[in-house]
């Protein structure tokens, strides 16, 4: 996204939710990867009218430390919902989710990097009603991706999802220019 001119010819958008489920009885009889694919698809047959679907604990891949990141990382998107402002927040914060260092100080710092106020962001992130509406609305729209929504992260370009033949996502910038049908920007590839 930071190269040269392919910012101005893409939109993006970044849904923190990724493996996490709601442990709702229905579903129990399963184990991990299975119980959260259970919830999913109970959760994708009954959008949008029965809350049901949260009544059980949040369950996330890597533990409440990730729940809670998935969190901040919704109100911050929330609260600076344009995409070119939030992600250089957003890549600082996942380079220290991926060292395990997130801490309250590694947030702000990296909003301090990024040039944005993430004030109303981390009230957001200690508001438990914000957070939880927060938190089902984005399950619902990790529910609702088409093609479902296998591993993380998961990449969808103009509708298709990426990376399905079990090879990964790679060349991200190679496939985004190949489809934009108008002049290339300087950042990409000239062959394309």
């Amino acid at each position: 996204m930071s190269t040269p001119g392919v910012a101005d010819i893409m939109t993006f958008e970044y849904v923190p939710f990724g493996n996490a489920f709601y442990a709702i009885d229905s579903c129990k009889k399963y184990t991990y990867p299975d119980t959260r694919f259970c919830w999913a698809n109970t959760t994708y047959a009954s959008k949008p009218t029965d809350d049901s679907v949260f009544d059980g604990k949040l369950v996330c891949q890597h533990g409440p430390t990730e729940c809670y990141d998935n969190v901040l990382e919704m109100c911050v998107i929330k609260y600076e919902p344009d995409w070119k402002k939030y992600t250089p927040w957003l890549q600082c914060y996942e380079g220290a989710v991926e060292s395990g260092s997130t801490t309250p100080a590694t947030a702000l710092k990296c909003a301090a990097e990024a040039g944005i106020d993430i004030t109303k962001a981390v009230a957001c992130s200690h508001d438990t009603t914000e957070a939880t509406a927060l938190t089902h609305a984005t399950a619902r729209k990790t529910c609702a991706l088409q093609p479902e929504h296998k591993f993380t992260p998961w990449i969808v370009i103009n509708g298709a999802a990426c990376g399905l033949d079990g090879t990964g996502c790679h060349g991200l910038l190679e496939r985004v220019c190949k489809i934009f049908t108008g002049t290339k920007p300087a950042g990409c590839p000239k062959q394309l």
